[in-house]
């Protein structure tokens, strides 16, 4: 790790993490989409669709960020458009977590936790894989994008909006414009000098899953697919998907990773483990809370109860754990790495994870 890499993450949310070698840029940019209509509030020609993108970077190079800057840059993300008020998102978050009890002066701390990537730093040389995140917030998704960043991936987030409104819900419609996104998100990266053509993962948290696993049926690209405790381990995504798919879930094949809490009371696998030609991981991490999947428990390492309940080193290492074996499988997909496909056969005892921490399946 170098000296630039090594004094960053010292203070960064990435403190338990272990990094790879390149500095991680960051920027956003704004595709629309002219074959759908604007969102309210927004207006004119087309559905804006806003795109976090973290990039390895030279270094040092670009403006030092903090928590803050993400969590402004989510607030884009959801309206589509800058907010006029920078400080209004801040506040709400601050807000949100007094209300589980959080005091002042921890959040006024933590919001101005500086953070690995810098804003607009020149991209490093060369081309590199693609990695889409869906259903999450930049703030949320922040740690798992520099982490991946670092390894060699340029992520691009996009955040789950409705089909008519910018506040998402479950339903087949927003489903459907959510896959959209993805898919236009997607075509937008593959021009980026710095994303090298090929095969793209996509991480898919909670309803974001049924889309990653959606989008198979409008691209032929889909090389990889990370679940975070997503609902197609529930009936709603086997339902959906199954309906999607006409009836013939062979069409999905990317192979899956699935990470997933069992303490869900409408957790069900059987879909899952019928997507027969999809080679699938599926990792049940039974203390895991479903925020505990991004970078809540991140969060609450700097601040102890942020998310409401008791700092456990258990969650950390879960947390620690997924993000670990999200980049082996992206490895093992994408790039053919040997070392991350045997990483995914070794019994996670032999890899260090805490006993107990994690129960792996393979269906056949």
């Amino acid at each position: 790790m170098t000296g630039f890499i090594a004094a960053a993450l010292s203070a960064s949310l990435l403190a338990p993490m272990q990094p790879g070698p390149n500095a991680v840029g960051f920027k956003m940019v704004v595709e629309v989409d002219a074959t759908r209509p604007a969102l309210p509030p927004g207006t004119g020609d087309g559905r804006p669709i806003p795109i976090a993108i973290w990039y390895p970077a030279v270094k040092p190079s670009g403006t030092p960020m903090r928590l803050r800057d993400y969590i402004v840059a989510g607030d884009t993300a959801r309206i589509g458009v800058p907010n006029a008020d920078a400080g209004a998102p801040v506040a709400a978050f601050i807000s949100d977590a007094q209300q589980r009890g959080v005091a002042a002066s921890d959040l006024a701390a933590l919001v101005e936790t500086p953070v690995l990537a810098r804003s607009d730093a020149r991209p490093a040389a060369g081309r590199f894989p693609l990695v889409l995140f869906a259903h999450a917030s930049v703030e949320t998704e922040s740690v798992t994008a520099e982490y991946l960043a670092s390894y060699g991936y340029v992520v691009a987030g996009v955040r789950s909006r409705g089909a008519a409104d910018v506040e998402y819900r479950l339903n087949r419609a927003n489903l459907v414009a959510v896959t959209a996104d993805l898919d236009v998100a997607a075509t937008r990266m593959k021009r980026e000098p710095d994303v090298r053509g090929g095969a793209i993962a996509v991480i898919g948290m909670s309803n974001g899953a049924i889309a990653a696993v959606a989008l198979q049926l409008e691209r032929q690209d889909i090389g990889a697919i990370v679940s975070l405790d997503g609902t197609i381990g529930e009936n709603a995504g086997g339902v959906y998907l199954t309906e999607r798919s006409g009836g013939d879930v062979g069409r999905f094949s990317a192979p899956i990773l699935h990470l997933y809490t069992p303490d869900n009371d409408f957790l069900n696998l059987d879909y899952l483990r019928g997507f027969n030609a999809s080679p699938r991981v599926l990792v049940a991490i039974p203390e895991l809370r479903h925020r505990d999947f991004l970078a809540y428990a991140a969060f609450d390492h700097a601040v102890p109860q942020f998310s409401g309940a008791p700092f456990s080193e258990r969650v950390q290492a879960g947390f620690v754990w997924v993000n670990r074996y999200a980049l082996h499988f992206i490895d093992a997909s994408l790039r053919g790495s040997r070392h991350g496909a045997a990483f995914l056969r070794t019994d996670p005892s032999a890899q260090g994870v805490p006993s107990g921490l994690m129960e792996i399946e393979r269906p056949r």
